[in-house]
């Protein structure tokens, strides 16, 4: 999280709604970032070893399936999107074990638990969505862990069907990047999944939140960069060095955490407005983020490494007991799952996504209501070109 969200923190109840209305592919059951750590390094799960059976019937047993490793088990990863673009219900839920589970940490949504549950979740979307389709940026293996960035595009062109009611079509595009991690038994199924995305950009690219977003994505990279972990001495040294990037942070050594940056550093966070470019201007938002939370604090879940690249999921807590820009401190604590993909380049940090959920963040500062108590959907603008004004006229009002 960096400070130039700090005008940004005041979501609409509506843009809270939207992420329970429009989970991806699945939801989670809100509860502290403890309890829900993230696929371990080995990737290993508890999900059903499908394809073992009782034997043919000439009584030979049927052979387990062999573990794949490495690019092939990114391939299998890769696939079970196709089958979620193509629309192939059989073919997506043949991915999944039986006793799959399926987490978005920070969002109202119940976790989804087993093979069918976590199908009928994913392919609910297309429905709001018929165009909709996720292209894969990177895909980072380690052991048993594959973790993706994908960016997601479609068009809201009809109705769709939520916890808290149908939501009329908004005729409008979203496309954002969202990050999934996932861990694969050895039948190679997937036990168990977790997805972090920004509700409030999806509510605004819909016109259903008057805050800004990050702008609409139609385009990225025509193939996935993908890297397997080696347990190089680059990636033992990049593991260190963000070990060390969390240390210094948590100690609020805003130089020691400068000092481990390139200085044509590009900082992605996915919940603001626009990339932050170089040392200089990501030391100027860090000092701020600071300022405004004077304890806070990450924890490390799960960090783990692919050549270049670090992947960490982590908690982050703090009390928002300093104003950040000019919104001004709630004295509000916060805990939030926040997962960063660092990319290295001679040891210093050259490239890094954040993914969080920003309006998940405001309703715990008191910036607006919790939409599940509401218990209804958000309703369409009334004019499809103009953002839709607060469904909740005591929501609090947005600089």
């Amino acid at each position: 999280m960096v400070a130039s969200k700090e005008a940004t923190m005041k979501r609409s109840t509506i843009a809270i709604s939207m992420v329970a209305a429009v989970t991806l592919a699945t939801g989670c059951k809100k509860k502290p970032a403890e309890d829900k750590p993230v696929p371990p390094t080995t990737g290993t799960g508890s999900g059903t070893a499908a394809g073992t059976g009782s034997g043919t019937a000439a009584g030979t047993a049927t052979p387990a399936p062999t573990p794949l490793t490495g690019e092939a088990l990114a391939k299998a990863y890769l696939a079970s999107w196709d089958a979620w673009n193509a629309g192939d219900k059989a073919a997506f839920r043949a991915t999944y074990a039986d006793d799959a589970i399926s987490h978005w940490p920070d969002s109202p949504m119940p976790e989804r638990k087993g093979g069918d549950a976590i199908t009928e979740q994913a392919m609910t979307f297309r429905a709001g969505f018929p165009d909709a389709k996720a292209s894969a940026q990177l895909v980072l293996v380690n052991g048993r862990t594959v973790t993706g960035v994908w960016l997601t595009t479609g068009t809201n062109s009809a109705a769709m069907k939520t916890p808290m009611g149908e939501m009329p079509a908004t005729n409008k595009k979203m496309g954002m990047l969202l990050f999934h991690s996932v861990s694969y038994n050895d039948a190679n199924k997937v036990s168990e999944d977790w997805f972090l995305m920004d509700s409030n950009t999806m509510a605004s690219q819909l016109g259903m939140s008057p805050q800004p977003g990050r702008p609409l994505m139609e385009t990225g990279a025509a193939a996935p960069v993908i890297v397997v972990s080696a347990g190089s001495d680059v990636e033992k040294a990049n593991l260190a060095a963000s070990q060390k990037g969390n240390d210094d942070f948590n100690k609020h050594d805003v130089a020691a955490v400068m000092a481990g940056m390139a200085d044509d550093a590009i900082e992605s966070d996915q919940a603001a407005p626009a990339d932050t470019v170089g040392k200089a201007k990501i030391e100027e938002g860090t000092k701020m983020f600071m300022a405004a939370f004077s304890d806070g604090k990450v924890t490390p879940i799960s960090l783990w490494a692919a050549g270049d690249y670090v992947v960490a999921v982590s908690s982050f807590t703090g009390t928002n007991d300093g104003d950040m820009g000019p919104m001004k401190k709630t004295g509000k604590p916060v805990k939030m799952t926040v997962a960063e993909i660092t990319k290295f380049d001679a040891g210093k940090v050259k490239q890094l996504w954040r993914f969080w959920d920003s309006g998940a963040m405001a309703m715990q500062m008191g910036l607006m209501p919790d939409p599940a108590a509401a218990g209804k959907a958000p309703a369409a603008p009334a004019d499809p070109a103009a953002p839709a004004a607060p469904a909740d006229p005591a929501a609090p009002k947005t600089n």
